[in-house]
């Protein structure tokens, strides 16, 4: 039967009671200068409490990323960034600065569920310098390049906003408990360059086995 009181084309708490759509957005402090190759500007980790009842998963379903040079490089470099799929991701990173939602926080909807991301799980973004990594195994080889740009003088940075959507078109990624994903940098910063950075994203919680309560 259609749902005509639900205008999303899934519904993940419209009979179970648990799930939704949530949001966040933060932004780093001031990167650099000596910010090496690999080092870690984002983190996400997936990992609701275990008494939960049910089998949870998230779905990345958009992120955007923005960046700003506050101080000039020495010379013109390309500053980017790659995401990494991270899993037996059992310790969360620390340092920098943690965005994990608050009760009540962060929902599409107020219907929705509270995040599972209160009481589990860690999203962080660095401060200064690199995060320090948690218990993980990122994947050998980024599964996106989320941004680049030619840095050199203050100001410098990318056109408009970096924008990855995850949708029925394209497979968004999905964690399950003791996963999750990092942004890591990929070019090592030099001279005296220092970048701000404001990451946005958007993720749905589900029960693993697509349950809709249809």
């Amino acid at each position: 039967m259609a749902l005509l009181n639900w205008n999303q084309p899934y519904a993940p708490n419209l009979r179970t009671g648990y799930g939704g759509y949530y949001e966040l957005g933060g932004k780093s402090g001031l990167v650099g200068p000596t910010f090496a190759s690999g080092a870690i500007l984002f983190a996400c980790q997936f990992k609701p409490v275990a008494t939960l009842g049910w089998t949870p998963r998230m779905q990345l379903k958009w992120l955007k990323i923005n960046a700003l040079t506050t101080t000039a490089f020495g010379a013109a470099q390309a500053v980017d960034l790659q995401l990494f799929k991270c899993r037996g991701f059992t310790a969360a990173d620390s340092a920098g600065s943690a965005l994990v939602p608050a009760a009540g926080d962060q929902k599409k909807q107020s219907g929705y569920s509270n995040s599972l991301f209160v009481g589990g799980g860690d999203i962080r973004i660095a401060a200064t310098a690199t995060l320090t990594a948690g218990t993980r195994t990122p994947e050998a080889v980024a599964q996106a390049n989320v941004m680049h740009f030619w840095s050199g003088a203050i100001g410098a940075a990318p056109p408009s906003p970096t924008f990855f959507e995850f949708d029925e078109h394209h497979v968004p990624m999905t964690f399950v408990s003791g996963e999750g994903f990092e942004i890591q940098n990929g070019t090592a910063f030099g001279g005296t360059g220092v970048v701000q950075f404001w990451i946005d994203m958007g993720w749905m919680e589900e029960n693993l086995d697509g349950t809709q309560g249809w």
